[in-house]
């Protein structure tokens, strides 16, 4: 695996966006309490807890809103966490991402 840089991620002050290769699938319940993502590549299925599912739902809803500051926030206040660990949280998820090939990068405003 991949290990990506931390610091990366705090530059990330436009929309958040997430490209997904054809040989992953990513299933949310409809709760939100979870879901996993598969690698149709090797086999391998990664389970989401309630919070990763959180994110990648904000993330996906196709909306160019969702910076590193307004994700962190709704996970203060979904998870009464605070912010530090919000943001420390968000950015280690974005990294697992990447480590499946899961590309995260900002989406420029127009």
């Amino acid at each position: 695996m991949t290990y990506f840089d931390q610091n990366q991620f705090l530059f990330l002050n436009k929309g958040i966006h997430l490209q997904i290769p054809s040989h992953i699938k990513v299933d949310l319940n409809d709760t939100l309490e979870g879901g996993f993502i598969f690698d149709k590549n090797n086999g391998t299925m990664y389970t989401l807890n309630s919070p990763a599912a959180f994110i990648f739902c904000k993330l996906l809803n196709g909306e160019s809103t969702h910076t590193l500051e307004s994700v962190t926030q709704d996970l203060t206040k979904e998870y009464d966490v605070s912010n530090s660990q919000a943001q420390d949280d968000l950015i280690e998820f974005l990294c697992c991402l990447q480590d499946l090939s899961i590309k995260v990068f900002n989406e420029k405003k127009n």
